[in-house]
Formats: structure tokens, C-alpha cells, sequence
């Protein structure tokens, strides 16, 4: 039996944050895994044809989520289904000294997910259920356009390939009601192809990830 008021992990404060605050904890003893965490930003949004919820407690992330999916749709209400629903929160909890921003380790058995980029910084989920939620550092938000990308889209992507999606390495060019994949080895032409294209009135809809349902 571990006694939390003797346990090291539970009684052992964070280094200093910027603001000198070191009263913060991995395990507070009120809440020891953040389950009363609040949720202080929602929003809706339609992608990939999916109906998808994103919460969080912190506006940065909340800010990663509208890049990724554009601006909030109206809120449906407290009896509205969706297909998704994505819950990432931020937590003052320490990345090692020598933290980079790396591809996290994704594991999966059927429709359980985890994706984990350190002790910090980690999202789990069940894709058939459309649920899915973590926890990341103050270190990962920071990295923008590492956490837009390698958690706010990839815990929605995790549920969307579940549902017959299957991600494709690719360009995707679009005019009068037709859609072209580009496809090419590093180095082939493809941004070159693309750049001539939108000259000549083409849209881009993916510069190099193209999501096809199967059937």
C-alpha cells in the first residue's frame, strides 16, 4: 500500500516555472490525476465530413484547435451527438531538461489509442466510441505548430480513420468540381507541380496529407 502523504512522486514540487511558482505538483494530493480539471473553452466544428467536439482549459490550446478547424461552429446544444469529441488540456507538469519536439509513440490494439510524446505529454483515446482525451506540458504548447500538429490533429485523426478514412501521402488540387492527388517521392516536384497549378486557377485542399474514404 503507498501512502500518498509519504510518497516522493506525490510530495516532490516541480523545477521553478518562469513565475517562481514551485507550489505546483505531478500528483496533487486534492486531485491527483487532474480528473476535476475544468473545461474552460469548447468548440464544434465539421472535418472530414465528421460532427467533432474539442474542449480544453487553456486558450493556446483552444487557439491550435480553430487553426486546425476553423472557426467554432454554433453551439448544438447539451443533447447534440457527435462523432468526435476531443478533450486536451494543459497540466504544470515538468518536460525532462533535454526535451525536443519528436514524433510521439503511438500504439494501438483495435480501437484503443495511445499516443505519448513524454511522461508529460500524452493522449489516449477509443476510436470506435469517437472519445479521446490527454494531457500536455507547458513545454509542448509552446512548440505551436508542434502542438497543433502532433496532438490536436492527430488525437481527431486517430478517430477519423476508424470511420473509413484512410490518410494518404499526398497533394490535392481542386477546380470546376474535380480533384486531383499529386503524389511524388521527395524531391519529384510536387510543390513546383502544385505552385503552377494554383496560377492557373486551381485550389489547394492539401499540401501533403489527403484523407479518402474507403468503401
Amino acid at each position: 500500500m503507498v501512502d500518498l502523504e509519504r510518497d516522493t512522486l506525490a510530495t516532490v514540487p516541480h523545477e521553478s516555472n518562469d513565475d517562481g511558482n514551485t507550489a505546483r505538483y505531478d500528483h496533487p494530493l486534492a486531485d491527483p490525476t487532474l480528473a476535476l480539471t475544468a473545461i474552460t473553452h469548447s468548440s464544434w466544428h465539421t472535418a472530414l465530413g465528421l460532427r467533432l467536439r474539442y474542449d480544453t482549459n487553456d486558450p493556446t490550446i483552444h487557439a491550435a484547435v480553430l487553426e486546425s478547424f476553423g472557426p467554432s461552429e454554433a453551439d448544438p446544444g447539451a443533447n447534440a451527438t457527435f462523432d468526435a469529441h476531443v478533450q486536451l488540456f494543459l497540466q504544470h507538469v515538468d518536460e525532462a531538461p533535454d526535451f525536443r519536439p519528436r514524433q510521439p509513440v503511438t500504439r494501438s490494439i483495435g480501437p484503443l489509442f495511445t499516443m505519448a510524446a513524454s511522461r508529460a505529454s500524452v493522449v489516449g483515446g477509443d476510436a470506435d466510441s469517437g472519445r479521446a482525451f490527454g494531457f500536455v506540458s507547458p513545454t509542448v504548447v509552446s512548440y505551436r505548430d508542434y502542438l497543433r500538429a502532433t496532438f490536436v490533429q492527430a488525437a481527431f485523426f486517430q478517430i477519423a480513420q476508424r470511420r473509413s478514412l484512410v490518410a494518404g501521402h499526398a497533394a490535392c488540387l481542386w477546380k470546376d468540381g474535380r480533384a486531383i492527388m499529386v503524389r511524388g517521392d521527395s524531391g519529384a516536384g510536387k510543390s513546383t507541380l502544385c505552385y503552377a497549378a494554383l496560377c492557373s486557377g486551381w485550389s489547394l485542399v492539401a499540401e501533403d496529407v489527403v484523407y479518402l474514404r474507403t468503401r
